[in-house]
């Protein structure tokens, strides 16, 4: 019944699969993104409310996930504004089966696509966009090219950025721990942004209860 449920909505929404790769299906959507459900998912909402975002603008969540912000973005935003991208379709699909109303989806119209290469395959462009606990989990490889695949598809958003932000260089950029957790200084984020065309403003602490840091990303000629 969750699977046709999950179709369903799946068929209401306007779905991309580009370069997917499946993983195992976990078994609790919830904590596979970390946790803290109903805490990072609406802070999220409320940051970007406070930085303009309103229902009409259209929103490109990177990172998805299983939706723990996506809900809130899909229920506050216009229909047709909300575009999410994730590598893992099974950890997207559980989430809309376990915590979207079909009636919602089919009213709001979101867009989904699938990939790990971080194309952004949508006839519609964000006015922002955001990748929270994202970039902390990735190389600075793949970090270029999310922001160049970014800046090339939309030039004029507003790409909101959590990473770890550490005092010094980490070697190979990341803690020394079996989830490769990505720390970068500022700097990092700061060069590797303008080297791909985006000039950055350090929003810093924004209330992540695991101090992730924020940044802003505007694109520059």
């Amino acid at each position: 019944m969750k699977g046709e449920a999950v179709r369903e909505v799946l068929r209401a929404g306007r779905v991309f699969v580009q370069n997917f790769r499946p993983r195992e299906r976990r078994a609790d959507h919830r904590a596979a993104v970390g946790g803290m459900w109903d805490v990072i998912g609406p802070l999220q909402l409320e940051f970007l409310r406070e930085q303009g975002l309103r229902p009409d603008h259209r929103l490109l969540d990177v990172g998805c996930g299983s939706l723990r912000a996506g809900r809130f973005f899909i229920s506050y935003l216009n229909p047709h504004c909300y575009l999410g991208l994730d590598g893992d379709e099974a950890l997207v699909r559980a989430g809309l089966s376990a915590e979207i109303d079909p009636a919602l989806m089919k009213e709001k119209q979101p867009e989904f696509a699938f990939n790990d290469s971080f194309q952004f395959p949508f006839d519609r462009k964000p006015d922002f966009a955001i990748a929270q606990s994202v970039f902390t989990h990735l190389t600075l490889r793949q970090i270029e090219a999310c922001l160049t695949n970014l800046r090339a598809f939309a030039p004029d958003c507003r790409f909101f950025v959590t990473f770890n932000e550490s005092s010094f260089r980490w070697p190979n950029c990341f803690s020394p721990n079996s989830q490769r957790t990505y720390f970068y200084t500022r700097g990092q984020i700061d060069r590797i942004a303008r080297q791909c065309g985006w000039s950055m403003s350090y929003i810093g602490e924004w209330g992540h209860p695991r101090g992730q840091r924020m940044v802003l990303l505007v694109g520059h000629e």
